[in-house]
């Protein structure tokens, strides 16, 4: 999820709360920790695939040592599904 700043504020300061718009969320109102684990769940829940995982990030794309967090792992997940593939690992 990116700009997760804008989410966080949002959260705790819109008044529009989560629930509102996905009454199964059963988190706090202004607990943006909750509500992000549960849009997570949310999109982790839809993959048809097992075999194929799912990672969430929560990022903003300014904090630029965040946004390289991300893409190393991208990177390594990459890498290590390429190595699988031609059974190196």
């Amino acid at each position: 999820m990116n700009k997760i700043d804008l989410f966080q504020d949002k959260i705790l300061h819109s008044g529009r709360h989560l629930r509102l718009y996905l009454p199964e969320f059963k988190g706090a109102d202004c607990d943006v920790d909750s509500a992000a684990r549960f849009l997570a769940g949310a999109f982790v829940s839809l993959n048809k695939a097992p075999e194929r995982l799912v990672y969430h990030h929560f990022t903003t794309a300014t904090d630029t040592s965040n946004v390289q967090v991300v893409f190393q792992v991208v990177m390594d997940t990459i890498i290590k599904e390429n190595l699988e593939a031609v059974s190196l690992l």
